[in-house]
């Protein structure tokens, strides 16, 4: 119908396509839940609404407390995993740098740096997720730290230098 009609008057008028309205919830409560996803990253919808639930009283759905933090601009995202530093560590790496900062480029071409990374075949996150908004991935309260490894795994290793690359070297790693 809204083709012909276009077709003979040569307009279009677009209608509101109809569903449900969003208005579900009070500033108030929305403010609530953008709230405690921000203090506990690692709550679920279902603890959020039923945070909600408790503070005030009010029912809503899981979809509905998602849509209000979507609308916040929070996405339930997977965690960033780090190893866990102490702040002599992070300490030692900015010393590092300052102390490197003024190094030339034939200063550098003497170096090799070097990284290993291991996989393990049994390691499971149970798809934990983190409310955050864009651009805080890497802040504390979104990052997991993990440094425990056990079972079957395969450890990487190579290098790079302004010289070229190593090759890529793997080792199979198995504990009981």
């Amino acid at each position: 119908m809204a083709w012909t009609c276009s077709q003979q008057t040569g307009r279009v008028n677009r209608h509101h396509a109809g569903g449900r309205q969003r208005a579900i919830t009070t500033a108030a409560q929305d403010r609530y839940l953008m709230t405690s996803a921000a203090w506990d990253q690692i709550a679920n919808a279902t603890r959020l609404q039923r945070n909600l639930r408790e503070a005030s009283g009010t029912s809503i759905s899981t979809q509905t407390v998602r849509n209000c933090l979507h609308d916040a601009g929070f996405r339930a995202r997977r965690p960033a995993v780090r190893v866990p530093l102490i702040g002599r560590h992070r300490q030692e790496r900015l010393q590092w740098c300052e102390d490197h900062v003024v190094w030339t480029q034939a200063d550098w071409a003497s170096v090799l740096f070097t990284d290993e990374s291991r996989f393990c075949f049994n390691f499971h996150d149970e798809r934990n997720k983190v409310w955050r908004r864009p651009n805080e991935r890497y802040c504390d309260t979104t990052v997991v730290e993990h440094d425990w490894y056990g079972g079957r795994s395969v450890m990487a290793w190579a290098g790079i230098s302004l010289r070229g690359r190593t090759d890529l070297s793997l080792i199979e790693i198995t504990h009981g």
